[in-house]
């Protein structure tokens, strides 16, 4: 498909989550970027802020990679881990320009366009997996 992107944050646990955990995740990113969810996914009235989705989410294990528009380092060209595992996404996987947007309920998030990729490294998606983003298509052909 042709069409410019948008990427605002990517979790990655290294299990599959329970339905439970994987609608409290969903809802800490609506609540997060002020996304409106069609089915209410509620944690207990959910205002997480990144450093404790963990303990409101009740997750069974920690977040195996975490990234942010605000964990991009644009002079470096490295998508840093906040996991604190350092599964970083390194200049090598990433191909084309990368811009910092800041306007999705006042937080920074990634744009590309048809010509730029981000590949996610071996070790950051293990075998089995969960992967949670918060991403859109913009404008192209598309219209998604």
């Amino acid at each position: 498909y042709s069409s410019d992107w948008a990427v605002a944050e990517v979790i990655v646990f290294d299990y599959e989550l329970t339905p439970d955990e994987y609608q409290c995740v969903e809802g800490y990113l609506a609540d997060k970027y002020d996304i409106s969810l069609t089915n209410e996914a509620t944690c207990n009235d959910l205002s997480v802020s990144n450093r404790n989705i963990l303990n409101e989410c009740d997750v069974e294990q920690q977040i195996f990679a975490w990234y942010d528009g605000s964990s991009f380092d644009a002079g470096a060209e490295v998508w840093l881990d906040q996991s604190g595992f350092c599964r970083n996404v390194e200049s090598e996987f990433i191909s084309g320009t990368i811009e910092v947007a800041n306007t999705v309920n006042s937080q920074p998030y990634l744009i590309g366009t048809i010509s730029t990729s981000i590949m996610f490294p071996p070790d950051v998606l293990p075998h089995d997996y969960t992967f949670m983003h918060v991403a859109r298509y913009l404008d192209g052909p598309q219209y998604r």
